[in-house]
C-alpha cells in the first residue's frame, strides 16, 4: 500500500474537537436565549447541526453536557492569573468576572444560574460549577502562601469568594457597573482574611 492509499490519521484537534465546539456553543446558545428548560439533547443537537446519538455518546446526560459548557465558558473568560503577587492576581480574578459578567451571554448565563437556583436539578449544576472554580481559582492563594504572601491556614476558597461575590451582586443583583473602586474595596476585603500580608498596600 503506498502512501497515497494510506488510510489518513486522525488530527488531534479534526473533526471531533469542532463537533465539540459546536455542541458546547449550541448549549451556551439555548441557555443564554431560553435559560436551562431551552436545554435538551434534541434541541442542543438540532442547533448544533449534529446527530443526537453523538451528543448522548460523549455527554450522555443534559446535566453533564449543561456543566461542562458552563465550565468551559468559564475557564475561557475568567482564566486564573499568575502575576507574580496575590493581590495584582485577586484584581485581574475580579476584572475577569465582571468582563465576563457585562457580556450579554455571560450576563445572559448568570442570570439563568439565579434565576432556577430552586430547582434541585439545576442547584446541583450550579454546584458543581461553584465547586469547580473556586478549587480551580484557589491556586492564586496557594501561590500566594508559597510566596509568604498568605498565611499558611488561610482558607483560599473564602478568598476568592469574598472578590467574587462583590462583582456578581453589583453586575447580577444590582444590574450596574463595576468601577475601579468596587475592585480595590473587593481585593482589600479579600487581603484582609490573608495575614501575615499587609491588608491594603499601596497600589
Amino acid at each position: 500500500m503506498t502512501d497515497s492509499e494510506a488510510e489518513p490519521r486522525r488530527r488531534p484537534g479534526g473533526r471531533s474537537a469542532r463537533v465539540g465546539a459546536a455542541v458546547i456553543d449550541a448549549t451556551l446558545t439555548l441557555l443564554a436565549e431560553g435559560g436551562f428548560d431551552a436545554v435538551g439533547i434534541d434541541e442542543v443537537a438540532t442547533t448544533a447541526g449534529v446527530h443526537k446519538t453523538t451528543v448522548y455518546r460523549r455527554w450522555g446526560t443534559r446535566e453533564r453536557l449543561v456543566a461542562e459548557a458552563l465550565a468551559r465558558r468559564s475557564a475561557d473568560e475568567v482564566p486564573v492569573p499568575d502575576s507574580g503577587t496575590l493581590r495584582r492576581d485577586l484584581d485581574l480574578v475580579a476584572r475577569s468576572v465582571a468582563a465576563n459578567l457585562s457580556d450579554p451571554l455571560g450576563n445572559a448565563l448568570a442570570t439563568a444560574m439565579v434565576g432556577h437556583a430552586a430547582d434541585p436539578e439545576i442547584a446541583r449544576i450550579t454546584d458543581e460549577f461553584w465547586s469547580t472554580r473556586f478549587e480551580r481559582m484557589s491556586v492564586v492563594v496557594e501561590r500566594g502562601v508559597e510566596r509568604g504572601e498568605a498565611d499558611p491556614g488561610v482558607d483560599a476558597a473564602l478568598v476568592i469568594e469574598v472578590v467574587v461575590a462583590a462583582v456578581w451582586f453589583r453586575c447580577v443583583v444590582a444590574r450596574s457597573e463595576v468601577d475601579d473602586d468596587l475592585v480595590a474595596a473587593a481585593v482589600d476585603a479579600a487581603m484582609t482574611l490573608v495575614a501575615p500580608g499587609p491588608a491594603s498596600p499601596a497600589r
